[in-house]
């Protein structure tokens, strides 16, 4: 596929843009928060991209994720997986180091990766939240934001196009000279200070030709894909650092914090029979009320108040997905009294258990 070719295609709406264009100008704009999608919003999703498939054929391409071969990774909203934040699993497979995502349109996305992530501006201005502060973006610009940084953005318009560059690490050490690997991988990967690096690089065709050629691989699957992609971000890196150093802007962060957080969710998640916030502060040798304060300022929230969320979250995907009676899910998330998980669940999600495993079971 051409360069030009490639633009095209990223520059038009996706089924699933479509959607979320509908709901903003309808005055429900989508949300997503580290992962957690709202259930029945992932229901309509569902409904309406079959409908579009039915009416215009399936899409050429999304540009959400490499996959295995013709496989296709879906971005996986639905779930809350704190062990792989959103970006890696959810984008790359396991034979390759480097993803291409186009930043979706018209969804309020709060995410954080395991990943190194390049944001490259095709068109439009793209605006990010960082930790509280927002980094306003040019066409041309380029923002590489370490792991385990949690950001935000919004894009309310069709002009916009964004592309988000996912690498592992494994990258820079397959790609990299040693003492090259080793200068990227502290400046990105470390527990310690991280470096965001804001490049104000004007329009350049160098770059843009690069970008581009790294989704046309994606999109392509070509022999040896993995290969070119890590070379084409060795030139690129390597590019921005040699002749933009001057119009690069660098913030530290703090990213221990964060990756603590994502390592506490994981945590519960393998344990929500038995996670307890006692059981936390033991296996983190930390005190309880500085657990708290760790998750509270990720996700803005209470212990008891995420830990009802995720088990809730468990609970809807056991209702769809398993024919487990509500007596064993009671088990699986640590509830003695199934009437207990019925009062929540009516009170959050309006429905009772059974009935919402016949809702959702038909759809």
């Amino acid at each position: 596929m051409t360069l030009e070719d490639t633009e095209i295609l990223l520059r038009k709406l996706s089924y699933m843009e479509l959607f979320f264009k509908k709901l903003f100008f309808e005055n429900k704009p989508a949300k997503v928060h580290w992962t957690v999608w709202d259930d029945d919003l992932w229901q309509q999703e569902k409904i309406f991209l079959r409908q579009m498939v039915e009416t215009y054929g399936p899409e050429r391409f999304s540009f959400l994720g490499t996959g295995r071969g013709d496989k296709k990774i879906e971005m996986k909203v639905n779930s809350f997986n704190a062990e792989k934040p959103l970006g890696s699993e959810n984008f790359i497979s396991g034979d390759m180091d480097i993803a291409v995502a186009r930043v979706p349109r018209y969804i309020d996305a709060a995410q954080m990766h395991e990943t190194i992530n390049l944001f490259y501006v095709l068109s439009g201005v793209y605006n990010m939240e960082i930790e509280g502060k927002t980094y306003s973006l040019k066409e041309g610009n380029i923002l590489v934001l370490p792991s385990y940084i949690p950001w935000r953005n919004f894009i309310n318009n069709d002009a916009t196009v964004v592309l988000a560059v996912m690498i592992k690490e494994s990258a820079f050490i397959k790609c990299f000279p040693s003492h090259l690997a080793d200068v990227f991988s502290k400046m990105f990967f470390s527990e310690g200070d991280v470096s965001l690096n804001l490049v104000n690089s004007p329009v350049d065709i160098n770059l843009k030709n690069a970008m581009l050629n790294i989704a046309a691989l994606q999109y392509d699957r070509i022999d040896y894909r993995n290969l070119l992609m890590r070379n084409i971000i060795e030139y690129t890196l390597l590019y921005i650092y040699s002749y933009y150093d001057e119009d690069m802007s660098i913030y530290y962060y703090r990213n221990k914090t964060n990756k603590i957080a994502l390592q506490i969710l994981n945590f519960i998640n393998h344990n929500l029979s038995s996670v307890t916030l006692d059981a936390l502060a033991e296996e983190f040798s930390y005190s309880t009320a500085h657990i708290s304060r760790i998750l509270f300022k990720l996700l803005g929230k209470k212990y008891k108040e995420l830990l009802i969320e995720i088990r809730l979250k468990k609970a809807c995907e056991l209702l769809i997905y398993t024919d487990f009676s509500i007596e064993k899910i009671c088990n699986n998330l640590g509830y003695r009294n199934p009437r207990h998980l019925r009062h929540l669940f009516t009170k959050e999600l309006g429905v009772s258990p059974s009935k919402y495993r016949e809702q959702h079971q038909k759809s």
